[in-house]
């Protein structure tokens, strides 16, 4: 009990430390949303140990979402995070963007444990990923995950540029 006790002590400073982590990232700062992204890449790298790479092509780098895109999607890619933390036991994250098909995409893949993606679909147990849809929904996007045992996890998130697909 008293092992259990520990592990559920330090997931709940890690919890809070992550919440605290997240409150300072202010997507809608001075900083446009990669460089305010690439930031808190670099916090939740040093505070986890877990290896964050951010592949960004350059045409991406000047895009303008509108404040509450960019929003939205820092909450997506901060909730993503934090289940790679929790459940994962990954080493290593991989956050690559890309245009296709008029819409921003990102990649989110992790070298972890996985899970059985098809035994896990009642989005009612999953909290996390029903926030994530939610909130890929406001902004004119969707969100689409891929796992299995062993072979990690990969979250999709395809948005456009301006919300409701405005230019």
């Amino acid at each position: 009990y008293l092992k259990r006790l520990v592990e559920v002590a330090q997931d709940a400073h890690a919890d809070v430390r992550e919440y605290i982590l997240s409150l300072q990232t202010n997507p809608l700062g001075e900083q446009d949303f990669i460089p305010a992204l690439r930031g808190y890449l670099e916090r939740f790298s040093q505070q986890n140990g877990i290896a964050c790479d951010l592949d960004v092509p350059a045409e991406l780098h000047a895009i303008a979402f509108e404040s509450n895109v960019g929003t939205q999607l820092m909450r997506i890619v901060q909730e993503a995070l934090t289940n790679v933390r929790k459940h994962a036991r990954a080493q290593n994250v991989a956050i690559r963007f890309q245009m296709k098909e008029n819409c921003v995409q990102i990649e989110i893949a992790d070298d972890g444990a996985g899970f059985d993606a098809g035994k896990h679909a009642d989005e009612n147990q999953h909290f996390g990923r029903r926030i994530m849809q939610e909130r890929a929904a406001e902004i004119g996007g969707t969100i689409e995950v891929e796992s299995a045992p062993g072979k990690g996890t990969r979250v999709f998130v395809a948005v456009p540029p301006r919300k409701n697909g405005g230019a």
